[in-house]
Formats: C-alpha cells, structure tokens, sequence
C-alpha cells in the first residue's frame, strides 16, 4: 500500500469521524433522564426514586451505575447533559487508547465510532457503548487469565446491563474448566471437577456479589429485577418475527468471529457463545419505546467486531503480521470480515431514522423539556405522562409514567382510580396525534382521560414534536398555566415542513444542544 493512499484512507477515516460526530453528537434520547432523574432526587430531596419522594418507590432504571453517577452532575450544580458527554467522550478516548495499547490496533475503533448507529449509541446518554467497552475489557481479562480483574469487571457489568447477570455463572464456569483440549462442552464441565488451583474458584464470589446488589435492590424498591423487566419481559412470549431476525442475523454471525477463539480456547468460545445466545433469547421476547439504531442488536454485533479486531491481531487462524495490511494490522481475510459489520449496521440504520435521529434532541428540548420546566412553574404537585424522561425530570414533581416503566403500581396494577388517586395529579399529558387527537386506546390512556373528566381537569393547549406525535395537555383551574401555552405556542416551530426544520437544526453547531437549558 502506497503512502499516498495511506494519508488518503486516513483522512477519510478522520473525516467520516469528524461529520459523523457533527450531526449525530446532539443526540441524547429521552429515556437518559430516567436513570439520571435518580441522582437529581437524590441530592435535591432525600430520596432515590424515579419521584422526588418516597410515593411509588420503583427501580425504572437498568443501569445503577449511571444512576450513581448522576449524583456528581446534581451535586456540582452541572448540566447533567453536558456531564454525560464528557463521560462519553472520554471513555471514547480511553477505549481507543487501550486497544492501541492492548492489542496495537490503530484505526479500526475509529472507523467504527465514525458509523452513524454508533455515534448513536456513544451519544445517547445510556449505558450501550459503555456495556460493550467492559465486554471487550472483560474478553481480555479472560483470554489472559486475569481472575482478580475478571471479577472486578463482571461486578461492574452487573452495574450495567441486566443481561450481565449470567456471567456469574458462566465467568467460575470458565476459570474452573480446561482451556484448551477438546471442544466437547460435556468434556468441559466434567473438567471442573478436576481443577486443584483454589485460585481459579475465585469468581465464585461474584455470585455472591450479584446476590447482595439485587438484594440490595429489593430491601429498597421491593423487586429484585429492574421495573423495565416486569413491563417489557414477563408477560412476553417470543415474538416470532424478531427471533427469526435475531437468529438470522446473530447466530452465523457467532460461528463467524468466535471460531478464531475456538481454534485456541475453546472455553473462552463457549462463554461468550452462551452469552450473547441468552442475549438473542431474551430480545426476541422484549420490547423497546426507542429501539433507535437497532440497540439490542448493537449489544451483540458491537463487542462482535471488537472481537475479530482483537482475534485478527493474534489468531493463529489469520495469519501473521508478515501477511497484514500495514495500516489496519489485519489482513484481508479480516478486512473483509470487519467490512460485513460495516454493512450490517448501514443496513440496519435506514437514511429516514438516521435524519429524523439528528433532530431528534433539537425536538426533544422544544417539546418535552420546556413542558417539563412549565409545569414546575404551574405549581402542580403530582402529574401523569407517559414519556418517562425528561419532562419528569426538569418538573421535579411526583410524575405517574403510565407507560408503566417509572412506576410499580403501574407494573403490578395498570392505571385506574386506585394508583391514579394515589397520585392526585393536578396535570395530566395525553400521547396525541395533531389530526385526530389523544390515542385512547394506548396506555391507559382511556380510563385516564375518564378519569379526567370526573375531576374537571379543563384543557389547556397542545405541545408538538413533530407532525404526527403530539402531547395534549390538562391541568386544575387554580394552576398557573401562562407558561405552559407559552411552550405550546413555541413548539408549533416542529409542525414547520420537515426538510426546513432538520435543515435549521442541522446548521446550528452539535455543542449548541449537549445542555438541558430552559428556552422559555
């Protein structure tokens, strides 16, 4: 390969990077405030509960780690957005770093954070790329055989992903069986029972330390699993569809990276195998409000790619370094296995999604955070809205998510006079469409609006996304409701033609919304 064409491919790999991070870098999704709502109560009322007090305790978040870690922006008195795109950054830096360090891979992390579904997932606010950085962290751990940090890297994975919690069998299960040998996992589990090293029964303890954080969970908040799983998983069947995409997509995708791991520990295979197997079972029967830029298959293919990247490097199966290309350090064989990827996520991520997600935020703070802010300022007490993020989170006020994710009354009883009575709202948020009006039949939103009706909340205006997803308000007589049509007169800007909207969005600079500022 020629030095030109090397500065060439270099350049644009920094300039894909570079347009990538400028249009998708302004994306926070919604659902980030759920997690970060914790911290905020926390160091602002005493409590840590998706609602400032102690009425309807729930753990709506999947990620403890960055509901803690919400506490420092709440403390300092930082925009809590700003503060998780610092944190995003940096472990983008520290990963490059490391697998330069680690592994003397140079641009392939890059090329791969240039996608747009990963800059996505970097952005978002949620745990997805952090969960694949500890994955990778945690396949190094294992093919060196490092059991002490092996075990410090699955307690942190259990802070942040649920589906982490099955490592705390199959990480003993790897120390305790042979590495290499035959590749009969019959063979392997008859060899635990020979190992003589005590120390390879270490992480045995990390089912202990699993026990006492969900122990810990269900002293608090009375469950022992995350509410999300009640609402999206437990009464699931396998939806067919999904599976058969999952299973299409997922399974030739194992057999085609983790053989270069069979061919030189067939233990370490089998882990992460099992892993991402029970990974595609358990998508294939759950549901998600933002399934933006396929997520559940990004917890599969993304630590996938880093994978053949590390394997490339070092496989016996690949070839030699003598053989790889000088730029990428793997040879064509893995260009063209890394290149799939690529395509894959392309695929998976159609132009329209990618186009409405780079204005989706700019939307988000018109919308949802001004509403949040104006019923703060109403005076109102207790609220019902069934979008779980941001609004609940600057109206600093009791906020039934009848969606159900932020509330266990809602998980264990649906909404009806009961838990609707419980919460008292003096607002109430109706899902509309700007056309036909409140969609009666999602979310309860039926025997609310009856509800509604029967405690003579009056309507006030309506707040606008976008052109087809609206948000109908109602409150008391007696609250101050002057900011509130401020804000839906304001967000009548999102109803403007879709192309004149995205463009002017697009043309203010990404750093312009990494904040959570009131516009009104």
């Amino acid at each position: 390969m020629s030095n030109y064409f090397k500065v060439f491919l270099s350049l644009t790999i920094w300039v894909s990077l570079f347009i990538s991070a400028y249009i998708f870098s302004r994306f926070t999704v919604d659902d980030a405030f759920i997690s970060w709502r914790y911290g905020y109560n926390l160091v602002h009322s005493g409590y840590f509960n998706y609602n400032p007090t102690n009425l309807d305790l729930t753990q709506a978040y999947t990620n403890p780690i960055y509901a803690l870690m919400s506490i420092f922006p709440a403390i300092l008195n930082i925009d809590v957005v700003v503060f998780f795109k610092v944190i995003s950054l940096l472990m983008c830096m520290f990963f490059v770093v490391y697998l330069y360090r680690k592994h003397g891979v140079k641009y392939g992390a890059i090329i791969f954070m240039a996608i747009p579904a990963t800059m996505l997932h970097i952005s978002s606010g949620l745990e997805t790329f952090l969960f694949t950085i500890l994955l990778i962290v945690l396949y190094d751990c294992l093919r060196d055989k490092n059991i002490k940090l092996s075990i410090v890297v699955v307690s942190l994975l259990f802070l942040v992903r649920p589906e982490s919690f099955i490592l705390s069998i199959l990480v003993p299960i790897y120390y305790m069986t042979e590495k290499e040998g035959s590749a009969n996992p019959f063979v392997k589990i008859k060899s635990i029972f020979r190992s003589k090293n005590i120390k390879n029964y270490y992480p045995l303890v990390l089912v202990i330390i699993l026990f006492l954080i969900l122990s810990l969970h269900n002293l608090y908040f009375g469950s022992w699993l995350p509410n999300t799983f009640y609402i999206k998983s437990v009464n699931n069947e396998v939806v067919t569809s999904k599976a058969i995409d999952f299973f299409i997509w997922c399974i030739p995708a194992l057999f085609f990276t983790l053989f270069l791991i069979k061919n030189e520990n067939t233990s370490l295979f089998y882990v992460f195998f099992f892993l991402f197997l029970a990974m595609s079972i358990n998508y294939s029967m759950s549901t998600l409000q933002m399934d933006y830029a396929s997520r559940f298959f990004f917890h599969i293919y993304s630590p996938l790619y880093f994978i053949l990247l590390i394997e490339s490097k070092h496989s016996k199966v690949v070839g030699n370094k003598e053989r790889s290309n000088a730029l990428f350090d793997v040879n064509c064989f893995s260009l063209l296995c890394l290149s799939v990827f690529m395509v894959f996520f392309y695929i998976q991520c159609k132009p329209a999604e990618l186009r409405s997600l780079s204005e989706y935020y700019p939307r988000l703070k018109t919308s949802h955070a001004q509403i949040g802010y104006s019923i703060q300022d109403s005076g109102a007490k207790s609220m019902v809205f069934s979008d779980a993020g941001v609004a609940a989170f600057n109206s600093e006020i009791n906020a039934l998510d009848n969606i159900g994710l932020g509330s266990t009354m809602v998980a264990k009883y649906g909404v009806n006079d009961r838990v609707l009575n419980a919460y008292n709202p003096s607002i109430v948020v109706f899902k509309s469409r700007p056309a036909t009006g409140i969609r009666l039949k999602e979310n309860y939103q039926t025997e609310i609006y009856k509800w509604v009706e029967e405690n003579e909340l009056i309507q006030v205006c309506q707040v606008y996304f976008n052109s087809s997803y609206s948000m109908l308000v109602y409150a008391k007589p007696n609250l101050n409701i002057t900011k509130l049509q401020d804000v839906c007169k304001k967000s009548n800007y999102n109803l403007n033609g879709s192309d004149e909207v995205f463009k002017n969005y697009l043309l203010v600079p990404p750093w312009h919304f990494w904040n959570n500022d009131r516009l009104i």
